[in-house]
């Protein structure tokens, strides 16, 4: 299974450097957050959402790159996936045990 990481992401009010060779840098310095061996499958989204009662438009950028889930990552997974498995249990328990009274009620009157 593959992991997706973020290198970078933001969302409106944030400001980019305004002279070029800044500008390079700043961006230069994202991209090398990104292991080499997994920059061919780096992914940078750029989402602009216009309003037209408002200005400026928001804009957000990720930066991210897939590479292979490690065993620790597999575990957390794993025990994510146990907690939502779990809750969504007792949720349907508890709303078994709502419709059971609901229902059983109404065959008593």
């Amino acid at each position: 299974m593959k992991k997706e990481i973020i290198v970078f992401e933001k969302k409106s009010e944030w400001s980019l450097p305004g002279q070029p060779d800044n500008f390079l840098k700043y961006w230069t310095d994202k991209f090398d957050q990104i292991p080499a061996e997994y920059r061919n499958n780096a992914r940078v989204e750029v989402e602009a959402v216009i309003d037209y009662c408002e200005e400026p438009p928001e804009i957000s950028i990720k930066i991210s790159y897939l590479r292979p889930e490690t065993n620790k990552d597999k575990l957390n997974r794993e025990l994510r996936e146990t907690k939502r498995f779990e809750a969504l249990r007792q949720y349907e328990l508890r709303e078994l045990k709502r419709l059971n009274n609901k229902y059983n009620q109404a065959k008593e009157v």
